[in-house]
């Protein structure tokens, strides 16, 4: 990939084409160039109209100017209607590392889309690796006992991450759930943590019985 910023004037007028498709291959080049000129030219876009182009935004601008982040990412929460950004809006954050973002983020774990749900627990894993406030915990145990099955395998791999190795119990229900989505991600979060049980022979053996 090209990263140079001369093409930063031709993508921040196609930035203001009619056409959303056109506006949204645009954030996505500017992603590309991760160039801190940029950011005037997307922050306009976090209120487009179009959905797609409001993620692509939300991409950029944390690809192009990190330091932002949580300046221009954070207030979007309270506001955006939309469940796909609002999902995007948090795994940015999440990936960002933007610890202060944390408080902003607790409210989410109860969003009625699932995706953002999930999400939220990801970057709560993230901006909360250790030490992680006892209120935070509890919020996430609870997610053990949701529908979603994203949701339920997210958290069970933090609360693992935490040390919270009781969750191993939910993981074998996971693991051996009639619904075959369920099953998957139960197989994805024993992939997740496998290596780190290799290791602990206590832990081998509780997991043999969870697949047993």
């Amino acid at each position: 990939e090209i990263k140079d910023s001369r093409f930063i004037p031709k993508l921040a007028t196609a930035l203001k084409d009619e056409d959303p498709d056109v506006r949204r291959n645009a954030a996505q080049a500017l992603k590309k160039l991760q160039s801190p000129n940029s950011l005037a030219h997307l922050t306009p876009l976090l209120d487009d109209p179009n959905f797609d182009v409001r993620v692509q935004a939300v991409l950029a601008i944390a690809r192009c100017a990190p330091a932002k982040v949580a300046e221009l990412l954070v207030p979007r929460l309270q506001t955006e209607q939309n469940s796909i950004v609002r999902a995007t809006l948090v795994s940015s954050l999440g990936e960002g590392g933007v610890t202060q973002a944390t408080a902003a983020l607790l409210p989410f774990l109860e969003d009625e889309d699932a995706r953002v749900v999930a999400n939220t627990v990801q970057a709560l894993q993230k901006l909360c690796a250790a030490n992680p406030d006892p209120d935070i915990v509890e919020r996430i145990q609870k997610l053990l006992f949701h529908e979603d099955n994203r949701v339920k395998s997210n958290a069970i791999h933090v609360l693992w991450t935490w040390k919270e190795y009781s969750v191993l119990d939910r993981l074998g229900q996971l693991v051996g759930h009639q619904d075959a989505k369920h099953r998957q991600s139960g197989a994805f979060v024993l992939g997740e943590i496998g290596n780190e049980i290799s290791r602990n022979a206590a832990m081998t053996e509780a997991v043999n019985q969870v697949v047993a």
